[in-house]
């Protein structure tokens, strides 16, 4: 028996499938290929976490000491994408309070997805309320805008609460958008700064040693980021 014969409609319905499905695979391949860094030119990125390793260490008053991340910490940020990564502990005086900096460099897929509540959720931390955005003018004149929350740790009440402020860069200023991975899409590399405060109490603000040191240090941050 011979099959029956197919009509022009079905043929052309049967191309419009497959075409469709190929269309959906190409442009999953590529949606992928750009956040696993699969065609990313590497240059860019070497440059990139070549000045994060130049992190300042001094701005005004404030002075830093560099602080290691243990090796299955700097094996877990590869993992999940991070690039590169630097931390820094700030004092205006020995023994003072001390803001802790941590800078992070890659590619924007994995960059722009991790945020305090999951990188210090894993530590035990929770965010007390909802975060909230703050501007400041630092102390070149610039201006720059991040994320700020409180965490504290509710099965350690010893443990003192932290005030955390965090933004990207990717060229164009330190930002807080609502939706980052959107916001940076495509940029061939983005910086991630977390800055941290030990808290006296739950009810400080965000002014305070955390504002301060981003006011002085930023400015010198951004010369080593972004040379002109």
């Amino acid at each position: 028996m011979n099959p029956a014969p197919v009509s022009p409609l079905q043929q052309r319905r049967t191309l419009l499938i497959a075409g469709s499905a190929l269309l959906v695979l190409v442009a999953t391949a590529v949606v992928q290929g750009l956040w696993t860094d699969r065609w990313g030119g590497r240059r860019d990125l070497e440059q990139a976490l070549a000045r994060l390793e130049q992190m300042p260490s001094a701005a005004g008053a404030w002075s830093g000491k560099s602080e290691e991340f243990e090796p299955e910490q700097v094996d877990q940020a590869k993992r999940v994408g991070i690039a590169g990564l630097k931390r820094q502990r700030f004092a205006r005086s020995p023994g003072g309070p001390s803001v802790s900096a941590i800078l992070m460099g890659g590619r924007f897929g994995p960059l722009s997805v991790h945020t305090p509540d999951i990188c210090y959720g894993s530590a035990g931390y929770v965010v007390l309320g909802k975060p909230a955005r703050v501007e400041l003018k630092c102390d070149d004149g610039s201006e720059a805008v991040f994320w700020t929350a409180r965490f504290h740790k509710p099965n350690s009440p010893e443990t003192p609460a932290m005030r955390i402020f965090w933004g990207w860069n990717a060229g164009e200023g330190w930002q807080a958008p609502d939706k980052p991975r959107w916001t940076f899409r495509m940029k061939p590399v983005l910086y991630k700064l977390y800055a941290a405060r030990e808290m006296a109490s739950l009810d400080e603000g965000p002014e305070g040693d955390g504002l301060a040191f981003l006011r002085a240090w930023l400015p010198e941050l951004n010369k080593v980021l972004f040379p002109k």
